[in-house]
């Protein structure tokens, strides 16, 4: 199943107000993905048998999940999105969430699971990619319900039902016409799914109608003025179905409050304070204090990041600090541990992967999402506290931050250290205990420091060693006990020279091998005992894909029927569990890649399927192995943006 595929956004159809990267799109994501300037400058500033496998029979994501979770790509931890559909399943006890698009301009088709304490994806086979798709939970029928959105190219008027692990469609003999971003609500007394507005390539609508479990029926064409965006909940207490706001086809954003009693719309007029006009914004009905819950919402580009209730006759604002402002938010009450689950959205252009809970009086953030969308970062992993660590990069300038991830949490836990930097390289040196980093580019120069991490402290080692470089590479030889370092670039000089690291200094070999590149990458193979190096940028200006191994005393040019085209900017790790070495990304002809390639000391093969789920096409991102869950991770890297999500590889 394919379960992403580019999507960029950005228009304003008749005048209508959207939101970048969430309406009509019209290109499909075809297009090359131009790598940056070769010349560099400093920063200018199947089901799982265990015995508590899911009782529904999905499958578990947990990073220690090895027989649950299926081979290949995979994603760790739910990725920053907007968009995405978002209900109680009150069958299953949790919160669903399906699809949705993120700042790779991806639309997505994952479905995930949160229990209270964490996001878990359930591989099932359901709906293709869409985001806006309006998603509810069915009482009477035991399922949710989830009916249209939008891809890349197409606007959906399929309805579709989830129950646990299992999507199927339904084929109504009448239904709503393809449209995204409607607003849905289930009516408990009448026990009809409830559905208004939306809209598709060219119109608003302002039509209402209802979900028996079999069919949909129209009920209604007269009532709010057309609109998309808006939200709805249903308010038990009043025995009515709530609307608010949305953006409307002639008037923009709106603040009005409206009420279905299952025949007619009714305006409510309820006096100020009222929220601020906005699109997109989150409702919930909150049972256990019979109010409903407002977060969120945009008007323009502009979002808010307001708390406010509906107790049946009017607004008023909560004075809490929560959330940043943001809008394509979802809001979902779990009635089980009474709280308003909110999960991502935007905030202006950047897609966001953290989740909330309201309880009537406080905001509490549940789900740190780690490092923000980050590239040219560099990523190990510290076998003996089993721990991942992450240092620098660049947003916007370049960080000083060291980030560990904790099984499936990101932990910032030092911003003191080495200087904020790119184009870095890290190892784990396992004779020492320690993470070895070395020189890079940092905010006005080019370094060629040597720093060490115990896992809570950086010590700066030596003033001595390789000349400053940046886009170097380097590897740990477990049998020999030492970190290697080979090439890198400072200036318009590229480096071919081999040093190695053994604890105490750094020791030019001097020794013939690769011609001089940088933004290649070197992994240790364990099962041969070699340092492997693959690709490169060279000095005529053109990736290589030449493969050399290095024994400690030589380097060797391996010759291979087949190899993965060049390509620079990529990851490279040795997978212990398979024996082999994986390639993964980076640049190929100037355009970012989502090839897998694995290496087994004689020849090159493509690892996945083209359909197959995998990370979006990219470079400059972090790749380590995890020892002990025998994993490849991923993080973050550069497509059409920087991203933020977190990835392994079976």
């Amino acid at each position: 199943m394919a379960r992403s595929l580019s999507f960029f956004a950005c228009m304003c159809a008749l005048g209508m107000l959207f939101a970048c990267g969430s309406d009509p799109s019209v290109d499909p994501g075809g297009g090359p993905l131009e790598a940056p300037d070769p010349g560099v400058t400093p920063d200018a500033g199947a089901e799982d048998a265990r015995s508590d496998a899911p009782s529904d029979g999905s499958v578990d994501a947990r990073p220690d999940a090895s027989a649950a979770t299926p081979p290949g790509w995979s994603q760790l931890l739910l990725g920053p999105r907007g968009g995405q559909s978002m209900a109680w399943d009150g069958k299953h006890q949790r919160v669903a969430l399906f699809g949705g698009s993120n700042i790779q301009n991806e639309v997505l088709g994952d479905t995930w699971r949160w229990d209270g304490a964490s996001w878990r994806e359930i591989f099932a086979k359901g709906p293709p990619i869409r985001r806006g798709a309006p998603m509810i939970f069915d009482e009477a029928r035991g399922a949710l319900v989830l009916f249209g959105g939008q891809s890349t190219t197409t606007y959906f008027a399929d309805t579709w039902q989830l129950d646990g692990a299992v999507w199927t469609e339904k084929k109504p003999a009448t239904s709503p016409t393809p449209r995204a971003d409607a607003a849905v609500a289930y009516d408990a007394v009448r026990k009809r799914v409830v559905l208004f507005g939306g809209h598709d390539l060219s119109s608003f609508f302002g039509d209402t109608w209802e979900w028996d479990g079999a069919t949909w029926s129209q009920r209604a064409t007269i009532g709010p003025p057309a609109r998309t965006r808006a939200m709805m909940t249903f308010d038990p207490v009043r025995k009515r179905t709530l609307l608010f706001g949305g953006n409307r086809m002639s008037g923009g954003e709106a603040n009005d409050t409206w009420e279905w009693d299952g025949a007619s719309w009714i305006e409510r007029a309820p006096a100020a304070p009222l929220p601020p006009r906005a699109k997109a914004s989150g409702l919930a009905w909150d049972a256990a204090r019979s109010r409903a819950v407002l977060f969120g919402g945009s008007i323009d580009f502009n979002a808010h990041g307001e708390t406010w209730e509906w107790d049946g006759s009017s607004w008023t604002k909560k004075s809490a600090t929560g959330p940043s402002p943001r809008d394509d938010v979802r809001l979902v009450y779990d009635p089980t541990r009474a709280r308003t689950v909110l999960t991502g959205g935007r905030g202006g252009f950047d897609y966001l992967g953290d989740t909330w809970e309201w309880d009537g009086a406080t905001w509490t953030q549940r789900v740190f999402p780690g490092p923000s969308n980050l590239t040219n970062h560099a990523m190990v992993y510290d076998r003996d506290r089993d721990k991942v660590v992450l240092f620098g990069g660049r947003q916007a300038p370049a960080l000083g931050d060291t980030w560990e991830l904790d099984g499936d949490r990101w932990n910032l836990v030092s911003k003191t250290g080495p200087s904020p930097r790119t184009g870095h390289a890290m190892v784990y040196d396992a004779a020492r205990k320690t993470t070895l980093l070395f020189a890079g580019i940092g905010s006005a120069s080019f370094l060629f420091d040597t720093w060490e991490w115990n896992g809570s402290t950086w010590t700066d080692r030596a003033a001595s060693g390789p000349p400053m470089r940046h886009d170097h590479a380097m590897a740990f030889d477990d049998k020999r006990g030492r970190a290697v370092l080979f090439g890198g670039k400072h200036g318009s000089t590229l480096y071919g020279d081999t040093w190695e690291w053994d604890g105490a200094a750094w020791i030019d070999r001097q020794i013939p091998g690769p011609s001089g590149r940088y933004a290649h990458r070197l992994a240790y193979d364990a099962a041969r005992g070699r340092v492997v190096l693959f690709g490169g940028m060279t000095a005529s200006g053109s990736a290589s894909d030449e493969t050399w191994e290095y024994d400690g005393a030589s380097w060797t040019q391996k010759a291979p029927a087949t190899h993965p085209p060049g390509r620079w900017e990529h990851g490279m790790t040795f997978h212990a569990a398979r024996k082999r070495v994986v390639v993964f990304g980076g640049y190929v002809s100037n355009s970012a890649d989502a090839e897998t390639w694995e290496w087994d000391g004689v020849d090159w093969k493509a690892a996945a399927c083209a359909a197959c789920a995998r990370p979006y096409r990219r470079a400059t991102f972090g790749l380590t192995y995890d020892d002990k869950r025998d994993v490849v991770l991923l993080f973050g890297g550069f497509a059409y943006n920087p991203s933020g999500d977190t990835w392994q590889y079976r």
